[in-house]
């Protein structure tokens, strides 16, 4: 009975060691962790100032263990948005020209999945201005703080390229312009972005491996040319040895004859 009860405590050790081991947490064990990057163009559809515009810009960055991208970002405002601003002397209403962008953070799950979720988070700056080609181009710039959060949803289209939809908020404090308030400057947006990239990434390990097989290679190359040279070297020496002795032959057998003679 003894060594029944011991049997069962050493099973179930064994068994609690090995969950440990299986044990899975939102940040990994980042032990051996694979590096990859990623860089592309993306397109976000907003209100500004109660009307509907539209931001083209980029983002790229690093991508560490297929789930976590550190990055960066900038997007700028590319359709016609007006301001709350009349011009005194020709009363014409400026468009206002927007701009932001700053550090990206996103959490991709199931990233190997056809279809999966990622959450993205930018913290960053950004200008407001008024915009007047005819008159003064750009005047009176303002500059704001902005956090922004989205949801997507991304498909796998190759093993370099993936297609992200998203929808989230973009959040711009900070701001004293003119008439333009927290609310003006601030609202939802769908985003479209174009991920270029190597998702997969590389591991230390594997990199290491490669250096060392490299490197084996290279000694088993050296080793063999020097037994090349050993050859080539010892091959002469043997044909003198040879004709040496072809020589000291010819020369007992004239001794010979001539004794005989």
């Amino acid at each position: 009975m003894r060594g029944i009860g011991i049997a069962a405590i050493v099973i179930e050790l064994a068994g609690a060691a090995t969950a440990q081991e299986e044990e899975e947490t939102l940040f990994g064990s980042f032990e051996d962790p694979s590096f990859g990057g990623f860089g592309g163009p993306a397109l976000k559809v907003t209100t500004l100032n109660g009307e509907l515009g539209m931001l083209t810009g980029g983002r790229g960055g690093l991508i560490v263990d297929n789930t976590w991208l550190i990055g960066g970002g900038g997007y700028g405002l590319v359709t016609n948005v007006e301001s709350d601003y009349r011009d005194p002397q020709t009363g014409t209403v400026p468009d206002l020209e927007f701009s932001y962008g700053g550090f990206e953070l996103e959490y991709v799950a199931r990233s190997n999945s056809l279809v999966h979720d990622s959450y993205y988070l930018l913290l960053g700056g950004g200008s407001v201005a008024y915009r007047d080609e005819e008159r003064w181009g750009a005047f009176d710039r303002d500059e704001f703080f902005v956090a922004e959060l989205a949801a997507n949803l991304e498909l796998n289209v190759t093993e370099y390229f993936r297609l992200a939809l998203g929808a989230g908020y973009r959040a711009c404090v900070g701001s004293d312009f003119g008439d333009l308030d927290f609310a003006d400057l601030s609202g939802p947006e769908a985003t479209l972005t174009f991920k270029f990239g190597y998702f997969q990434g590389v591991r230390p390990s594997e990199v290491r491996r490669e250096i060392e097989e490299l490197r084996r290679d290279s000694d088993r190359d050296d080793v063999y040319d020097d037994e090349e040279d050993d050859l080539e070297y010892d091959e002469p020496a043997d044909n003198d040895d040879a004709g040496e002795a072809v020589g000291d032959d010819e020369n007992t057998t004239e001794e010979d004859d001539g004794r005989d003679g």
